[in-house]
C-alpha cells in the first residue's frame, strides 16, 4: 500500500458524487476486518418505507428501541437491523424477530432464536431473551424450529445510500430467486454498516460479513466450494472476532479452505505490549501481534500466532460524503502452534 500522499494522487480526481462503492473498489480499499461485533445481532421484521436510520422507521414494532435502550444502560452489547417481509417467510398478523448471539469461549456459530410472534409482543419477547435462557422460556410458544435454516440478509436500504440499492437490490434478487431453499432464506436488510461495499450480505448463523459481491462470487459463497482466493477481496470479516483477528483469519482461511471455517475460535490481540478486545485504539497502532486459537469439529485445538503491520491507508468517500482514509493492515508472519 502506497503512503497517504501518493493514494491521494492516485484518487484524483475525485468527485463526493460518484459512487461510493465503485470508488472503494478501485481505491484498494480492503474490505476485510470491518464486520461488525455485537455480542447479539437483532432482526425485527418491519415493513417499507424505512427511514435513514431504521430504528426510527413508523414500521418497527413499538417497544424494541426502549427495550434495546435499556438493554445498553445495562451494559449489555445488541445491534438492530431491519428484515423486509416477504411473501414466503412472513406470517399475517405476526412479526418476525431473530436474534443471533455469541456464545462463550471457542464458537463457530452464533446462537440463533427465531420468533414469530404478534406485532404488540416482539418488544417483550426482545427484552427477554437479551435477559437470558430463564426470561426466553417464557415466550417459547412463539420460537420457530429453524436452526438447521440459514439466513441470507442483503442490504437494499438505498434511502441511506445509493449503492445498497442500485446494487444491492439485483444481488437480492439473484439470491432470492435462484438459490433460496428450504435451508436457505434470503432477506432484504437496512444499513449494515460500510455502504462503500455495497453489495454487502451477512451470512448467519455464521456470523460473516461480505462485500463487493459479484455473480462471480455468490456460487462459492453459497455452496461454499471452489478455490477461497477468489472470495478474499469480498470477505469484510467474521463477527466472532476483533478488527485485527479478522485479518488474520482472512489469511487462515485461504491456507486452510473451507474447513477452516466449521472451527471453533477465539482471538486475542497485543498492541504495545497490551492487550485489546475493542478497535478504538487503531488509529495509533503500527504494529500487533494476533493469536486466533481453535478446535476442529473433530476435537482437534492449537493455534494460529500471527504479526501485522500497518499498511498504508486506502482512501474511500462518495455517494455525497468526502474522500477519508483507511487504515490497512497486512499479516507478515503466521504460525500454527500446538494448543
Amino acid at each position: 500500500m502506497a503512503d497517504t500522499q501518493t493514494v491521494e494522487q492516485q484518487a484524483a480526481p475525485f468527485n463526493t458524487e460518484q459512487r461510493c462503492s465503485l470508488f472503494s473498489q478501485a481505491s484498494g480499499d480492503d474490505p476485510i476486518g470491518q464486520a461488525r461485533t455485537p455480542v447479539h445481532q437483532v432482526f425485527v421484521e418491519a415493513p417499507f418505507p424505512w427511514e435513514f436510520d431504521f430504528a426510527r422507521s413508523r414500521g418497527v414494532p413499538g417497544g424494541i428501541a426502549e427495550t434495546l435502550a435499556q438493554a445498553r444502560e445495562r451494559g449489555v452489547d445488541a445491534a438492530v437491523l431491519g428484515a423486509a417481509p416477504d411473501a414466503e417467510y412472513s406470517r399475517a398478523g405476526l412479526r418476525r424477530l431473530f436474534v443471533f448471539s455469541r456464545p462463550q469461549g471457542l464458537f463457530s456459530r452464533f446462537e440463533k432464536r427465531d420468533y414469530l410472534a404478534p406485532e404488540d409482543r416482539l418488544g417483550a419477547v426482545l427484552e427477554a431473551v437479551l435477559a437470558g435462557p430463564e426470561e426466553a422460556a417464557r415466550f417459547g410458544a412463539y420460537r420457530q424450529p429453524s436452526d438447521g435454516v440459514r439466513e441470507l440478509f442483503v442490504c437494499t436500504h438505498g434511502v441511506r445510500d445509493a449503492c445498497c440499492g442500485a446494487f444491492g437490490y439485483p444481488l437480492y434478487r439473484r439470491l432470492r430467486d435462484e438459490y433460496a431453499s428450504d435451508s436457505l432464506r434470503v432477506w432484504r436488510t437496512s444499513h449494515t454498516g460500510g455502504h462503500r461495499f455495497a453489495p454487502t450480505l451477512l451470512d448467519y448463523p455464521d456470523g460473516r460479513y461480505w462485500a463487493h459481491l459479484d455473480d462471480a462470487a455468490l456460487d462459492a459463497l453459497v455452496r461454499r466450494e471452489g478455490n477461497p482466493g477468489g472470495l478474499a477481496r469480498h470477505f469484510r470479516g467474521w463477527a466472532g472476532l476483533g478488527r485485527l483477528e479478522q485479518v488474520v483469519d482472512r489469511e487462515v482461511f485461504l491456507r486452510e479452505g473451507w474447513a477452516w471455517l466449521d472451527y471453533a475460535k477465539r482471538g486475542a490481540t497485543e498492541a504495545g505490549g497490551a492487550r485489546y478486545d475493542e478497535p478504538a485504539w487503531l488509529d495509533a497502532v503500527e504494529d500487533a501481534r494476533v493469536r486466533i486459537d481453535f478446535r476442529s469439529p473433530e476435537g482437534e485445538t492449537g493455534a494460529y500466532v500471527a504479526d501485522l503491520v500497518h499498511d498504508g491507508d486506502a482512501p474511500f468517500g462518495g455517494c455525497g460524503k468526502p474522500m477519508r482514509f483507511e487504515r490497512q493492515f497486512k499479516v507478515v508472519r503466521l504460525e500454527r502452534v500446538p494448543g
